[in-house]
């Protein structure tokens, strides 16, 4: 085959190159308007990348740059697009001027930049005539780096796949996100982030007061409260174990809803089923280059504070060089407690010493030091009764908070979790009332009663 020989360019003498700092890796875009683009997981400062550079990675409108004049919590405001980009496309922000690397003849093109292992600089190149007039930038590819870690750009050829994941709750106000999993490592090799979302409900919030109107069966679209359940169109409720979207507002008090939303089973519910609104929270990891597929990707685990939350369900994905891949859901509503909660870590006792009689307050009351939601209560005594079972009231602010019985000769109480407590409020106290005691000749009403209060 003969291939003909391209002739030189006449007016070629060197290449000059240039480098700058990225300062927000690439994410996918989650919307755009003729002069902003937006990153609905975001949660930057204000007018925090005021002056930098946004230029779009891949997508509709790739290649394009905007100096940013102004941004919000998720959203950049520039001068207008020449193209606007859409869903497709994938952005990164940069410093906005460039500094010189390097100018050579040949190759390679050696240059310095400072070193900080992970931090990811754009590299341009562009031609450059005997007195130094160069050729148009934007006739030029900008390379991204990763210091340490090699070249990003192009290595995977589509988004990546849907990934499996296991997410546990620490029980300190920590989740922890491990065994992330793909059927298949193609299109892995340049994931640098990934994303997820927590749908919960937030347990330092007063227990809803509304309910519903009537008994629902597991197929009705259109449900009612005897008050204000505070809800709006597109909002998530948690009924019991199935998560519903409201759709629209109705009568008053009335909502047409999507059931079995988020991965739950819709399911019939009854007048008492709580109405709780679930918020949801985005939150960004970090991930190395090439790291699934590595001896250490099986280690993987990533931690996230949410302390006092009950989380329904959760969204993962990862972001590579091509863009943002399909989300993999976990819906948590199964669970014995409805839900994956965090708690906050740590527990309140009371302690009742001597043996137990019927009376108020029987333990010095306990301060309580700030907000807290309940994990579980329970009590043990260090003799159990013999005459008989004994109840017992714990109370906040003299007024009863939830009891407990011990059966006889039982050293432990039943454990009730706080699922459906209310939280304990700062500057509360708790306390203890000896309800119910049995005693005759020869038994004892137990000894030594202690109670905990886990966070």
């Amino acid at each position: 085959v003969y291939l003909p020989e391209v002739p030189p360019d006449t007016n070629f003498h060197h290449a000059n190159f240039y480098w700058r700092d990225e300062v927000q890796p690439v994410v996918p875009i989650t919307g755009a308007d003729a002069a902003n683009i937006s990153w609905a997981p975001a949660t930057w400062e204000e007018n925090q990348f005021q002056g930098k550079l946004v230029w779009i990675v891949n997508g509709k409108g790739k290649g394009q740059e905007r100096a940013i004049q102004a941004n919000n919590a998720n959203t950049l405001f520039v001068e207008p697009w020449a193209v606007i980009p859409d869903l497709t496309s994938t952005f990164a922000i940069a410093q906005p001027t460039w500094q010189l690397g390097c100018k050579t003849t040949g190759t390679p093109a050696l240059f310095q930049i400072p070193n900080a292992a992970g931090r990811v600089v754009e590299i341009l190149g562009v031609a450059a005539n005997a007195l130094d007039a160069e050729s148009p930038a934007d006739r030029s590819v900008i390379t991204r780096w990763m210091i340490g870690g090699g070249g990003v750009i192009p290595v995977d050829a589509d988004v990546p796949g849907l990934p499996l994941f296991t997410l546990n709750s620490r029980g300190n106000g920590d989740l922890s996100l491990t065994g992330i999993g793909f059927e298949t490592l193609e299109n892995t090799k340049t994931i640098q982030s990934g994303t997820i979302e927590l749908y919960y409900r937030d347990e330092l919030l007063d227990l809803p007061t509304a309910r519903l109107t009537a008994a629902v069966d597991n197929a009705a679209t259109t449900i009612a409260f005897t008050e204000d359940p505070g809800l709006a169109e597109g909002d998530l409720v948690q009924l019991d174990r199935e998560i519903l979207r409201i759709v629209a507002s109705g009568a008053p008090h009335g909502f047409t809803v999507e059931r079995g939303a988020l991965g739950t089973a819709a399911e019939p519910h009854l007048t008492d089923a709580y109405p709780f609104r679930l918020h949801k929270r985005g939150m960004v990891f970090a991930v190395p280059l090439q790291f699934f597929g590595s001896p250490a990707s099986g280690a993987f685990q990533q931690n996230f504070y949410l302390p006092h939350a009950s989380v329904a369900a959760a969204a993962v994905w990862f972001t590579n060089s091509v863009g943002s891949g399909e989300s993999g859901l976990q819906a948590f509503t199964v669970l014995s407690d409805y839900g994956l909660r965090t708690g906050y870590g740590g527990q309140y006792a009371l302690f009742a010493e001597g043996y137990l009689a019927i009376e108020d307050d029987a333990a010095i009351p306990l301060l309580i030091d700030r907000d807290h939601s309940v994990q579980d209560v329970f009590a043990t005594l260090e003799s159990p009764a013999t005459g008989g079972p004994v109840e017992i009231d714990i109370t906040l602010d003299q007024t009863v908070y939830c009891s407990l019985t011990f059966a006889q000769g039982a050293p432990f109480s039943n454990k009730l979790s706080g699922v459906y407590l209310p939280p304990l409020r700062s500057g509360g106290r708790l306390g203890i009332n000896v309800r119910s005691v049995q005693h005759s000749s020869g038994t004892i009403p137990g000894r030594d009663l202690s109670v905990r209060i886990r966070l």
